[in-house]
C-alpha cells in the first residue's frame, strides 16, 4: 500500500503545483456549457429543466477529460526515472495500477468537483446529500474511465503517441455521450457510435441521480434521454452502472497485464531516451 500512497502524493502535490493546469481545465467545460446552453432553451430540445440536464452532462466530460489529462503522469513517470524505482521495489504491480487509477482518479473528481460547485453558483439545484451522492459517483467514474484510459496511455508508451490518441478520442466521445446534445436529437446514422461509447452510460446514470429522477417510468426516461432505447432493448440508469462496471473492471485487468510485461530495459530507454 505504500507504493499505491506514494504514486497518489505524488501526483497530487504536482497538480496543486501546477495552477494554470487546474485552471484550462475548467476553460472547455464553461465554453461549452455557455454554447450549448442556447439549443437546451430552444424548442427543439424538449427536456425538463434543461440547464440541469447540462450541467450534469459537462460535469462528467470534465471528469472524463480530466482522467485524459492526469493519466499522462504515468507516461512522466516512465520518462523520468520514477516508474524504474518503483519497479525494482518489492511492490506488486497491481499496486502500481491501482495507485496510478486512483491518482488519476481523485483530481478528475476534484476538478469535476468544482465544476459541480460552479454550476451552484449559476443556478443548479441540489441539496446537499444529493452533492455528496454526486461526488461518490463522480469517484465511481473517474475509476472506471481511469482503468481505461490508463490502458490507453500504457499502450501508447510516450507522450507523442498518447497524445494523438487523445486528440482522436475525447471530443468524439465527449459530443457523442449525450453529454453537450441530448441523444434523442441525435442523427440516428450516428447512434450505433453513441451506443458503443462507455462514456454514454456513465453520463446518463449520472445524470439520473443528479436530476432526481428515480421516479420517471422508463418511457419518460427514454424520451429525456436518460435510458438508452435501441431496436426492442431499453438500458435503464442503474443497468447502465453495472454495464460501466464491468467494462472498468475488464480493463483493470488489461492494465495490471500491461504493468507486468513492463521490465527494467523498456523503463531505462525510455529514460535515457528523454535525457538524450
Amino acid at each position: 500500500m505504500r507504493a499505491v500512497y506514494a504514486i497518489i502524493k505524488k501526483n497530487l502535490v504536482s497538480f496543486a503545483r501546477d495552477k494554470a493546469r487546474i485552471f484550462m481545465t475548467l476553460i472547455m467545460p464553461l465554453f461549452m456549457l455557455f454554447s450549448c446552453s442556447f439549443l437546451m432553451n430552444s424548442s427543439v430540445v424538449d427536456i425538463d429543466s434543461p440547464f440541469n440536464y447540462l450541467i450534469a452532462g459537462v460535469v462528467i466530460t470534465i471528469v472524463f477529460q480530466g482522467v485524459f489529462n492526469n493519466s499522462t503522469a504515468v507516461l512522466n513517470d516512465i520518462s523520468s526515472g520514477f516508474m524504474r524505482e518503483i519497479i525494482v521495489a518489492p511492490v506488486a504491480r497491481f499496486y502500481i495500477a491501482v495507485g496510478n487509477i486512483l491518482s488519476a482518479s481523485i483530481l478528475a473528481t476534484l476538478q469535476g468537483g468544482l465544476l459541480l460547485i460552479i454550476g451552484i453558483l449559476l443556478g443548479f439545484r441540489t441539496t446537499f446529500p444529493d452533492f455528496i451522492l454526486m461526488l461518490v459517483l463522480m469517484m465511481l467514474s473517474a475509476i472506471i474511465l481511469s482503468a481505461i484510459v490508463l490502458f490507453l496511455s500504457l499502450t501508447a508508451k510516450n507522450q507523442t503517441n498518447y497524445q494523438i490518441i487523445s486528440s482522436v478520442v475525447i471530443m468524439p466521445a465527449m459530443f457523442l455521450s449525450g453529454a453537450y446534445i441530448p441523444i434523442t436529437i441525435m442523427p440516428k446514422v450516428i447512434l450505433p457510435i453513441v451506443y458503443l461509447n462507455p462514456l454514454t452510460y456513465l453520463t446518463s446514470a449520472f445524470r439520473y441521480v443528479a436530476l432526481n429522477m428515480f421516479d420517471l417510468s422508463a418511457t419518460e426516461l427514454i424520451h429525456q434521454g436518460i435510458a438508452i432505447h435501441f431496436g426492442s432493448i431499453t438500458i435503464l440508469p442503474y443497468v447502465s452502472w453495472i454495464f460501466a462496471f464491468g467494462i472498468g473492471m475488464v480493463f483493470l485487468i488489461l492494465c495490471i497485464k500491461k504493468f507486468e510485461k513492463i521490465n527494467l530495459l523498456e523503463v531505462q530507454g525510455s529514460t535515457r531516451g528523454r535525457r538524450r
